[in-house]
C-alpha cells in the first residue's frame, strides 16, 4: 500500500515559482518578412543522385555522460548537433572560404532537418554520421545522414535542405545560386573517395 505524503515546504516553495505567471506575457515582434516559410526555394532541381546518394563524408564522434540523462541513454537533441557539425567540418575542408573569410557574406542555411530516430545512443558510443548528397538545386542541396553506433547499430536516418544565401551590407539575405566553384568542389571531391 502507498502512502502520499506532503511535499516538503522548500520543494513545493520552488515549484510554486515555476508555475506560469498569469497576465503577464510578452507579445514578440513579428519575424521579418523574409523568414516566411513561402519564401525558402531551393530553386530549379539540377541533379537527383540515385540510391541512398552521393557519399561525402563520415565523421566520427565519441559520446559521454555530458550528452546523457539520469537514465542513462543520449539525448536525441544531439543528434542535430552530429549533423551539424558533420555539413559544418565537411563544407569547411571543401571549402575553407566559407568559414575563414572574414569578407565573404555568403552562406548555406539549413531551412528544413527531419530525424527519424531508430535507436538510441549510450555514454561511450563511437557515433558515425554519414552524409550523402541527395540532391541539388539552383540554390540549395539535400543532404542525407545515416547515423551510427559503434559502426552497426543504426540509431537514425535524416535529411536537411540546406539553401544558399547572400547578406547586403545590412545582413539582409537574398537567396542565391549556389556557386559553381564549389559545386564543382564538391563533386571533385567525391570522386577522391
Amino acid at each position: 500500500r502507498a502512502r502520499v505524503n506532503k511535499l516538503p515546504e522548500f520543494l513545493n516553495e520552488m515549484m510554486k515559482g515555476m508555475e506560469p505567471i498569469s497576465g503577464k506575457y510578452v507579445i514578440l515582434d513579428d519575424i521579418p518578412e523574409f523568414y516566411n516559410m513561402s519564401n525558402f526555394k531551393l530553386g530549379e532541381k539540377v541533379k537527383v543522385f540515385d540510391g541512398e546518394g552521393l557519399f561525402l563524408h563520415e565523421m566520427t564522434l565519441q559520446t559521454s555522460l555530458a550528452e546523457s540523462n539520469l537514465v542513462g541513454n543520449v539525448y536525441f537533441a544531439n543528434y542535430s548537433v552530429w549533423i551539424g557539425r558533420a555539413v559544418d567540418y565537411y563544407l569547411y575542408s571543401t571549402w575553407p572560404k566559407l568559414y575563414m573569410d572574414e569578407n565573404f557574406n555568403s552562406e548555406f542555411v539549413c531551412t528544413k532537418c527531419r530525424i527519424d530516430h531508430l535507436g538510441e545512443a549510450m555514454p561511450f558510443d563511437t557515433i558515425n554520421v554519414r552524409m550523402f548528397l541527395k540532391e541539388q538545386y539552383d540554390n540549395g542541396l539535400v543532404i542525407s545522414y545515416e547515423i551510427y553506433a559503434n559502426g552497426d547499430k543504426r540509431l537514425a536516418v535524416a535529411s536537411q535542405s540546406l539553401l544558399w544565401l547572400k547578406r547586403d551590407d545590412q545582413l539582409k539575405p537574398s537567396i542565391e545560386k549556389v556557386p559553381e566553384v564549389l559545386i564543382n568542389k564538391v563533386l571533385k571531391k567525391t570522386q577522391k573517395c
